[in-house]
């Protein structure tokens, strides 16, 4: 959600330059205001320049240089111009180090970061720089020159956006190599802080979010991707992040750093396998938040690949999620035409998993078409492999919610009761959000259905719960629509308090 804040008025504007210790008539002030579209940044930056070199002479604005390259919308190019002046005011100072430093981040930098950088000593960045003149650095730019906050207690140090943004951006282009160097130091630095190598949580995992963003500045997306992504973050196939963490929106936006152009082109430097993988990662959390046309391309490109390669597991499981896709937007015959190329893909892999997936994925599209007969055969065969290699299990997780969906049509309730019942004791097992949630809906159809209200409610209630904390859009409605039933039939039209 954005809030437009809108740019200072002028009489505001003159106001903040007069509180800098700018001087000058009220005609002069006024016009400096709109020759910098009212900006609070630039504004701010200004004033402080023309009072520590201008002794506050608003006139002496026009010694400012423009732009190089005039980048960016016209607020951040003001802003912009006047830190340009503030790069070449502090040319070979540690000031302007410091701001370096803090263009390598997009979030506050700790002193025990700081230090990391200071004791690697590098070369045109953090080298030949004393302890003292660090601290000096510092208090220079906190406390004369606004450019820099302190935060108290951690005492992290912090900045405008913008001010990391440009000196960043001279940093990256002016010195490559000190650029690239820090930004190694920090993949290292992040990758081995979390005690545990494999984090149950998102904040003991923030420090690997870290990692892979400095990793990829660093232009080491391939060994991130083999070292912190896929077997720390992601778990590799168990996908830990977003089946046990519902972190969908977390994952898109780590999964972005290794893209040139995000949803199209991965970097060049990664494997063409991983080219691909990734676009069919990005198309399913693309899903899993509701972006469901943006999800589209990155889902069939990837597919297209895979199978080009020979890939027969993961070009299944991409023509199994594809038709979910398009089951979604109501293309249900194109659904059906994708899921059953998933059926075929699955035999030429030889995985159980697939095989009794995509026959589920297939019968749900057919289901959803109307044809019930074929699509009840399909998950029988399905389950009677399942049966087949775990003789203990019916089917369970989605594949099970997707033919309960179906046998609610059917007259056998205490077979839906029972298998819901099995399917619940097997999801609170594996610990994955959605079968858990899944399972409690339908057990609370089943009491429902039963009259039993109270324990229906209940189940309900922790099934949308288990929903929002997913983390994905795709099945929360049924949860909504399921209480909006259970309102409807018990008379309760009017919304609960939250």
């Amino acid at each position: 959600i954005r809030h437009d804040l809108q740019n200072l008025t002028a009489a505001d504007g003159i106001q903040l330059l007069q509180s800098l210790g700018v001087k000058g008539s009220a005609a002069e002030l006024g016009k400096a205001v709109g020759e910098y579209g009212g900006h609070a940044l630039a504004l701010s930056l200004l004033g402080n320049v023309l009072r520590l070199r201008h002794q506050g002479d608003v006139r002496k604005r026009d010694t400012l240089k423009a732009l190089v390259k005039a980048t960016g919308n016209r607020d951040s190019r003001h802003a912009f111009k006047v830190m340009q002046a503030y790069a070449e005011w502090f040319a070979g100072e540690p000031e302007l180090a410091l701001l370096h430093l803090l263009g390598l981040f997009d979030h506050p930098i700790g002193q025990e970061v700081l230090q990391m950088l200071w004791d690697a000593q590098i070369p045109h960045l953090t080298a030949d720089i004393d302890g003292d003149e660090w601290l000096e650095a510092i208090a220079s730019l906190r406390e004369e020159h606004h450019l820099l906050s302190q935060h108290d207690g951690d005492g992290d140090l912090d900045c405008h956006p913008l001010i990391r943004e440009y000196f960043g951006g001279q940093l990256q282009t002016q010195q490559p190599q000190a650029w690239q160097q820090a930004h190694e130091r920090l993949y290292e630095y992040y990758k081995a802080l979390p005690k545990n190598p494999l984090p149950d949580t998102l904040e003991e995992m923030q420090p690997l979010f870290s990692a892979v963003a400095h990793g990829c500045a660093a232009g080491l997306h391939q060994q991130v991707l083999d070292e912190v992504f896929w077997p720390r973050i992601r778990r590799k196939e168990e996908n830990f992040i977003c089946t046990k963490l519902g972190a969908f929106s977390d994952e898109l936006a780590i999964i972005a750093y290794f893209f040139a152009v995000p949803w199209h082109t991965s970097v060049t430097s990664l494997s063409d396998i991983h080219k691909a993988m990734l676009l069919g990662w990005a198309g399913f959390r693309l899903r899993a938040v509701g972006r469901l046309y943006e999800a589209l391309e990155p889902m069939r490109v990837s597919t297209d690949e895979i199978i080009k390669k020979k890939y027969w597991f993961e070009a299944a499981i991409g023509h199994t999620n594809l038709s979910e896709l398009h089951l979604l937007l109501g293309n249900i015959t194109i659904a059906i035409t994708t899921a059953r190329k998933g059926v075929e893909l699955a035999a030429k892999s030889k995985k159980n998993f697939i095989y009794v997936t995509s026959r589920s994925i297939l019968a749900d599209a057919l289901h959803q078409a109307g044809n019930i007969d074929e699509s009840l055969n399909l998950f029988r065969i399905a389950e009677s492999f399942q049966l087949k290699k775990d003789s203990k299990h019916y089917l369970y997780s989605l594949n099970g919610f997707r033919y309960c969906d179906l046998l609610t049509t059917s007259k056998n309730k205490t077979s839906l009761f029972v298998r819901a019942k099995h399917g619940l004791a097997f999801s609170v097992k594996s610990g994955r959000l959605l079968d858990i949630a899944l399972d409690q809906l339908l057990i609370s159809q089943a009491y429902l259905e039963k009259e039993d209200l109270d324990k229906g409610a209940k189940n309900l209630e922790q099934a949308i719960s288990g929903l929002y904390q997913y983390g994905s859009v795709q099945h929360l409605p049924r949860g909504l629509l399921a209480r909006a039933a259970l309102y409807r039939h018990t008379h309760e039209f009017r919304p609960r308090p939250c």
